[in-house]
């Protein structure tokens, strides 16, 4: 038993050890995260393992076409869901985050104007 629980250590330790390094590269913006993807590819880790957080996929969905690339007859919603399936994110996952963006947004907005 200790030496499973020493494997599964070795294991997270192991994971969380590319994971910051992975974040590193994708918080540089588009040039690091075409980095991080090319390392990923390289190490045979799947672009959806990857760190992604909100700035990240943005950026990914925005410099990979946005809303006005795609496949011709194809809808904005499908594009995006075909995005966000090359980085593991759902478009409901983008939606909670969008939403979450826009509140987080106009509570500084409103903390701001208050401090006038």
């Amino acid at each position: 038993m200790k030496l499973l629980l020493e494997n599964w250590r070795k294991f997270i330790n192991e994971a969380t050890e590319h994971d910051d390094k992975f974040k590193t590269l994708m918080n540089a913006g588009w040039n690091g995260i075409k980095q991080a993807m090319e390392l990923a590819d390289h190490l045979d880790i799947p672009s959806q393992e990857l760190p992604w957080d909100f700035k990240s996929v943005s950026d990914y969905v925005y410099e990979t076409g946005g809303p006005h690339g795609g496949v011709p007859g194809e809808t904005e919603r499908e594009l995006l869901k075909n995005q966000l399936a090359n980085v593991g994110w759902e478009l409901d996952e983008w939606d909670a985050a969008v939403r979450q963006g826009a509140i987080d947004f106009n509570a500084r907005a409103a903390a701001s104007r208050e401090r006038k």
